[in-house]
C-alpha cells in the first residue's frame, strides 16, 4: 500500500483524529510540532480530542506534545486537564511497576522464570519513559509446566482467579486458554498469567523455547528483568494489533515507537520468523500502519516486502475506517473473523482458525456453563450450536462469502 492511499484515508479523518495522530509519538522533532501547530489553527473539539485520547489510551502522549507547545497553541483548561490525568497514568504505571518487580521476586525465589510481555517493560523499551504508555494489567508469561505453580503463588498473596474453577477443570481450561487473569485482593492489580501468545483460536503458534534462549536483560526500577528480544517483541506486537483488529492507535503506536527506538533490527531474521509461524501479512500490515499513520521510517528493503503484498492496501484501509469510526458499535463477530481470515496468507492457517473459532470454548463458557472436568470435551462441541443460537447464519455467510482474502 502506498502512502498515498492512506494519506487519502487520513485527510478524510477529522481535525481531531488527525491531531491526536500527529501527536502520538514519544518524541516530536521542529517539523512534526509545525505539523501539530498546523492542525491546531482548525477549529478543534476539545472535548472529542480528550475523549479519543482516552479511547486509543493516548493520554500521556497527547499531553507530552502539546504541553510543549503551550498556552499560545492550546487552551490552558485543556492543558491543565490534561496534566492531570497524564499525572494520575504515571501514578498508576509507577505502582504497578513496583507490583510487577515484587511478583517477579516471589517468582524467582521460586525457580519460576517469567516475562513480562507489554506493560512496563515495553513503555521502558520502546517509549524510554513509563510514563508516556498508558497500561492498566500486567501480562506475565511463564512456562506452561510452572502455570499452577505461578498461580499458586500469587493465590498465596491474595489475589484471586477471575474464572473459578475446579482443579480438574482448570486442567481443561488451560488446555484452551492461552491466559489466567488474576486480581488482587484490593482490586488494583490484574495480573493475566500466559503461558502462551496468543489465543488458540487464532492458530499463531511461534516456538516457545526459541523466545526463552533469546531473551535480553533490561533494567526495570533498578532492577535487571527478563526481556524479549527485539524482533520477537516486534512480530509479537504485530500479531497483538491483528488479533484485535488494530482498533487501537496506541497498539500501533508500540508497533513506531519500538521501530524508533530499536533501528539496527535484523529485518531478515524477524521476516523468516514471520513466515515459519505464518504471521507474514500481520508483521507487514502492523508496520505498514505504522509508516503510514505515525511516520515511522521502514528499509527500503521492508518495504519492498510490503509492496509485493495485494492484500495490504484493503486490509488497512480498513483498519484506518473503522479506527475513528463515528458513535459507531463495536466491529461484528463477521468482520472481525473475516479479517483475521484476510489476514492470514496460508490456507491451512485459515482453515485451522476456522475450525478453532467453532469448537474453542471462552472464558464465557467455563464461567456461564460449567461443566465437569470430565464433560469439559462437550465445550467443543456445543460452541458451534452456541454461536449459531446467538448470531444465526448471517455471519457463516458472510465469512464464507468473503473471497478477497
Amino acid at each position: 500500500m502506498s502512502s498515498l492511499s492512506t494519506g487519502a484515508a487520513v485527510t478524510a479523518l477529522t481535525p481531531e483524529a488527525r491531531l491526536l495522530l500527529a501527536c502520538a509519538r514519544a518524541e516530536a522533532d521542529a517539523a512534526q510540532r509545525a505539523t501539530i501547530r498546523a492542525l491546531l489553527r482548525a477549529e478543534i473539539r476539545w472535548t472529542q480530542v480528550i475523549a479519543l485520547a482516552q479511547q486509543h489510551r493516548l493520554l500521556p502522549l497527547l499531553s507530552h506534545q502539546l504541553q510543549t507547545l503551550g498556552a499560545d497553541a492550546v487552551p490552558q483548561p485543556v492543558l491543565d486537564q490534561l496534566r492531570q490525568q497524564a499525572a494520575l497514568s504515571a501514578r498508576h504505571s509507577l505502582f504497578l511497576t513496583g507490583e510487577l518487580l515484587k511478583l517477579l521476586d516471589r517468582f524467582s525465589a521460586h525457580s519460576i522464570e517469567a516475562i513480562t510481555l507489554k506493560g512496563p517493560v515495553l513503555a521502558t523499551v520502546a517509549y524510554g519513559n513509563l510514563a508516556l504508555r498508558q497500561f492498566d494489567d500486567l501480562d506475565v508469561l511463564v512456562r506452561t509446566r510452572d502455570m499452577l505453580r505461578a498461580r499458586d503463588l500469587l493465590i498465596a498473596q491474595g489475589f484471586e482467579p477471575l474464572v473459578q474453577l475446579t482443579e480438574r477443570q482448570t486442567a481443561s481450561y488451560l488446555r484452551s486458554q492461552y491466559v489466567y487473569p488474576l486480581v488482587s485482593a484490593d482490586g488494583s492489580t490484574i495480573v493475566e498469567l500466559h503461558h502462551d501468545i496468543r489465543p488458540r483460536y487464532f492458530a499463531f503458534h511461534v516456538d516457545p523455547d526459541r523466545l526463552w534462549r533469546r531473551l535480553e536483560p533490561l533494567t526495570l526500577g533498578g532492577r535487571a528483568v527478563l526481556n524479549l528480544a527485539p524482533e520477537d517483541l516486534l512480530l509479537l506486537l504485530c500479531v497483538h494489533g491483528a488479533n484485535h483488529c488494530w482498533e487501537r492507535v496506541a497498539w500501533i503506536c508500540d508497533v513506531a515507537e519500538l521501530l524508533r527506538a530499536r533501528p539496527g533490527l535484523d529485518w531478515n531474521r524477524v521476516l523468516r520468523e514471520a513466515r515459519s509461524s505464518g504471521a507474514q501479512r500481520m508483521l507487514l500490515l502492523g508496520l505498514l500502519l505504522a509508516r503510514d499513520l505515525l511516520g515511522a521510517v521502514l528499509p527500503d528493503q521492508v518495504a519492498g516486502w510490503i509492496a509485493a503484498d495485494a492484500a495490504l492496501p484493503s486490509l488497512a484501509r480498513d483498519v484506518t475506517a473503522w479506527l475513528f469510526r463515528d458513535a459507531a458499535p463495536p466491529l461484528t463477530v463477521s468482520t472481525r473473523a473475516g479479517f483475521h481470515l484476510r489476514v492470514r496468507e496460508r490456507l491451512r492457517d485459515r482453515v485451522q482458525y476456522c475450525v478453532y473459532l467453532l469448537t474453542s470454548p471462552t472464558e464465557e463458557d467455563w464461567t456461564v456453563q460449567p461443566l465437569p472436568a470430565a464433560l469439559s470435551f462437550l465445550y467443543a462441541l456445543c460452541r458451534p450450536l452456541k454461536l449459531l443460537g446467538r448470531y444465526g447464519m448471517r455471519p457463516l455467510k458472510d465469512l464464507i462469502g468473503r473471497q478477497d482474502y
